[in-house]
């Protein structure tokens, strides 16, 4: 969401030093319209994988909250990457948040206890009914 708000800032030239000119705005407008429907999108996801916790939750729902928990990663570093394309390489400078956003983004995805490679390996195992702790099948 950071992301998002601080181009739109830079591209309107509400944040200090953003070069700009008001005549590119409209060029760049659907990269930004993009950015928000992927950002509503993982944000519904992640509120009704929310709703759903509960202890000893059934398998859909964990399998939702993995889903979640990758939309998102993914998403954050989409939406950053996009960020700074449309507001152009200047963006990335120190100066500007937008740098340390997608320096954020992409070591989110590394963290522990979900991983992208965890969290993707564990669904797939759940869906497919391998039981990753024996390298079996579940129930065999």
């Amino acid at each position: 969401q950071a992301a998002y708000d601080d181009a739109l800032a830079y591209l309107t030239g509400r944040m200090p030093g953003a070069p700009v000119p008001r005549g590119e705005i409209p060029a760049k407008g659907p990269a930004i319209a993009e950015m928000l429907f992927a950002i509503e999108s993982a944000r519904a996801l992640y509120y009704r994988a929310i709703s759903e916790a509960e202890v000893n939750p059934p398998l859909e729902a964990v399998q939702r909250a993995r889903a979640a928990h990758v939309t998102v990663q993914r998403t954050v570093v989409a939406v950053t990457q996009e960020a700074i394309r449309v507001c152009g390489g200047r963006a990335f400078l120190k100066r500007y948040p937008l740098e340390r956003y997608a320096r954020d983004a992409r070591a989110a995805a590394l963290m522990r206890p979900w991983t992208q490679e965890i969290a993707t390996q564990q669904a797939w195992e759940a869906a497919l009914g391998v039981d990753g702790q024996r390298g079996g099948t579940a129930g065999a």
